[in-house]
């Protein structure tokens, strides 16, 4: 990942000239690029390797690199806010079984996000067979890992720690770090929730360590705001302050409305607590912008009750 990341200007490099000899190899590097890009929340390398790979494929009549490029796409899209677009992509991309499904588990994100719970586990449920049939653990995981977001949102912690673990169980012998570490932050979520807050505390310790030498500021994030939030649980506000300040801050700097909304809700609560409720709800009404240009209505309702708690004080 070090690497790829030191050569990114050569990646799109690269994807443009395979695009003209080699159409194949052009989404496939772009395919690559989302991943780099995407972690390092670099949209505009992502849109160029993407763009190349799709004229690529559409050049070649190869609907399977069409597909892939168009879920890849979408999802850069939806990481801009442009949700109308994202969904048009998506649905473009379900020609292909294998594409269909992963643009199902980008579009269960997009529900879950826009507060369509039944619509998501549907998505991830029909997927989940389609992931398995190819052999694609990395989808494997995933469909199970969607289902566990859901149950949290409902308040099904249990249910969630169960289907989470197993989706972990289903990522750790592909081998890759990744997708480990995106089920493994889920499972110490549901485990913090949960009431066991030290073994919460190691799984967002490792987390952490993992985003932090890839350069991945959505995960540095996530893993800073759980540790916050147990800091905060355990009535060590200072503690609590710094974690959820540095969350912040990635948030801002990912570029990603969403990432750094995450962080808000728990932060203007450690402001609170500092006895700073007027600084809390500025950084809540800033937030709430944001959400309601996405249209993000679970966390919008989740920063308004923030907000009436802040506005008490």
């Amino acid at each position: 990942m070090r690497w790829l990341g030191a050569e990114r200007e050569a990646l799109v490099a690269t994807a443009r000239q395979a695009a003209r000899v080699d159409p194949y190899t052009a989404w496939e590097l772009a395919a690559a690029g989302e991943y780099v890009f995407g972690l390092r929340s670099d949209l505009a390398g992502w849109q160029a390797v993407q763009e190349a790979g799709l004229a690529a494929a559409r050049a070649a009549g190869d609907r399977t690199g069409q597909a892939l490029m168009l879920v890849g796409l979408g999802r850069l899209r939806a990481c801009r806010e442009e949700w109308g677009p994202a969904r048009e992509a998506l649905f473009e991309a379900l020609g292909d079984a294998h594409g269909a499904a992963y643009a199902g588990w980008v579009l269960s994100y997009l529900d879950r996000l826009h507060g369509r719970l039944d619509e998501a586990v549907h998505r991830c449920e029909r997927g989940a067979a389609v992931f398995e049939a190819a052999g694609d653990r990395y989808g494997q995981a995933h469909s199970p890992r969607g289902i566990g977001q859901v149950l949290l949102a409902r308040g099904d912690t249990g249910g969630a720690l169960e289907v989470l673990r197993r989706a972990l169980a289903v990522a750790e012998p592909g081998g890759a770090a990744w997708p480990r570490m995106c089920m493994l932050r889920w499972v110490a979520e549901a485990l913090r929730i949960e009431g066991c807050p030290e073994e919460a505390a190691r799984g967002f310790a490792e987390v952490l360590r993992h985003p932090r030498g890839s350069g991945d500021l959505a995960g540095q994030c996530a893993a800073l705001i759980g540790l916050g939030r147990i800091a905060l649980t355990g009535g060590d506000t200072a503690a609590a302050l710094r974690e959820l300040r540095a969350a912040d801050e990635l948030g801002r700097r990912s570029g990603q409305t969403l990432v750094r909304a995450l962080a808000v809700p728990p932060l203007a609560e450690a402001l609170v607590a500092a006895g700073q409720p007027a600084a809390a709800r500025a950084l809540l009404e800033e937030a709430m912008e944001g959400c309601r240009r996405m249209n993000a209505r679970p966390l919008l309702a989740r920063l308004e009750s923030a907000l009436a708690k802040a506005g008490a004080v």
